[in-house]
């Protein structure tokens, strides 16, 4: 019976504590709530059933039940511990945000109606079980530790480094995982203990004014298990022409620059038919790679943009 109702700022300071002697909250609703305090200090954050309108800080979270974040931030602080009992639902209009050195560990399930998961530090640890799916689509029922992405993994939001994950790690055909790549310090990369199958699109950002020249090749993950599907390719940022090689390399996955001619669908280094009609069986099955202007939908736009682009011919 969520029938228990807390709103307004609530703060730890000091290491003092936030206690309710009785009828503890079931929901924090807002639209002004704030609660910035570690799940010790207020042991209600443990047992809450569902954030709203919320604004949530803290270094530790353990819920012993199920919990849900409707059109709330929670934000998990430098080396903090999201981890679940139960588990947590990131509805629309909500994120989650995971700094340097936190981790979201064990059974936890994040269900996210969310564009992304997006990992700010050069060395964060995810596992267990995170379906991160569009809309209200439901996760899949699982028994051993899954990650699966649906909508946009971003390992390194700024510069590059590794995330660490463990378990089966799954990108599904509406899933990209976005990576960055520079020149010296060449590039983001995962560092996956455990199966890694990638159905879906792989997209790679130069930064730092690195320019891929053709034959640059480098790492993008680093896998203790089995390597099962991986793109041909991999995306450069819409509209820069880029396009990279994908291959397993013993246990690592890696990325090499190849010709810039993003109408060369494939990699043969001529344009012709075959081309044409690899647009089109991509376009049909909804393929990232028919996405020509990178708005998430299929459409005469994207048609016209691939034709125009095939006219430009290779260089």
């Amino acid at each position: 019976n969520l029938d228990r109702v807390v709103t307004g700022t609530w703060k730890q300071v000091n290491n003092g504590f936030i206690i309710f002697i009785e009828n503890i909250p079931d929901i924090f609703r807002g639209p002004d709530t704030e609660v910035e305090a570690d799940s010790d200090n207020m042991p209600a954050l443990n047992t809450a059933k569902k954030f709203e309108s919320t604004t949530l800080k803290t270094s530790q979270m353990e819920p012993t039940g199920d919990v849900e974040f409707e059109s709330s931030n929670a934000e998990i602080k430098v080396n903090g511990l999201f981890n679940a009992a139960g588990n947590i639902f990131i509805l629309e209009g909500s994120n989650i945000f995971i700094n340097s050195g936190a981790t979201v560990e064990s059974q936890t399930r994040i269900s996210s109606g969310s564009d992304d998961i997006m990992l700010p530090s050069i060395a964060d640890d995810i596992s267990g079980i995170i379906p991160l799916a569009l809309g209200p689509t439901p996760p899949p029922t699982v028994i051993a530790p899954i990650i699966d992405i649906h909508a946009n993994l971003t390992p390194i939001r700024d510069g590059v480094g590794a995330m660490n994950t463990s378990g089966v790690l799954t990108i599904h055909p509406t899933g990209t995982l976005r990576l960055n790549a520079q020149a010296d310090e060449m590039n983001s990369q995962l560092n996956h203990t455990g199966d890694l199958d990638i159905i879906g699109n792989i997209q790679i950002t130069p930064i730092n004014a690195y320019q891929p020249q053709l034959g640059d090749s480098f790492t993008i993950a680093t896998v203790n298990g089995t390597i099962h599907s991986l793109p041909a390719q991999a995306l450069g940022d819409a509209g820069d022409g880029q396009a990279y090689a994908i291959n397993a390399v013993g246990n690592q996955v890696i990325a090499s620059v190849v010709v810039a001619c993003p109408a060369d669908l494939n990699m043969d280094g001529s344009l012709n038919f075959l081309d044409i009609s690899a647009f089109l069986a991509a376009y049909a099955a909804a393929d990232p790679i028919a996405d020509q202007n990178d708005d998430g939908s299929y459409n005469f736009l994207d048609v016209s943009a691939y034709l125009a682009s095939y006219s430009n011919g290779c260089p």
